[in-house]
């Protein structure tokens, strides 16, 4: 096996297409990585908070829609639809 294994290992001429495909995608792999210990205390905070508020919106969309969006029926007439305001599809907290 030690004897033919120069030969078995050896880069192939047909595939010189596909070793360049896979030292491209190492390479760009090597370039795009983010590590969170790489980031700033600010970066870290700020990116904690904002994934804090998101779950909070989308908690509270969830289990009270209600008072973030008003009534709107399928078959309602589209043109009596308000976005805002006084009976409107959004209600002022779902605008925050």
């Amino acid at each position: 096996v030690d004897k033919q294994n120069a030969e078995v290992t050896r880069p192939l001429e047909k595939n010189v297409d596909l070793d360049w495909i896979e030292y491209r995608s190492a390479e760009i792999g090597k370039a795009t990585v983010l590590q969170w210990g790489n980031l700033s205390c600010c970066l870290k905070i700020m990116f904690l908070l904002s994934m804090m508020l998101e779950l909070s919106a989308a908690h509270l969309f969830y289990w009270r829609g209600s008072v973030c969006f008003g009534a709107f029926e399928v078959t309602d007439n589209i043109d009596n639809l308000k976005a805002t305001g006084e009976g409107g599809f959004l209600q002022p907290l779902a605008l925050i």
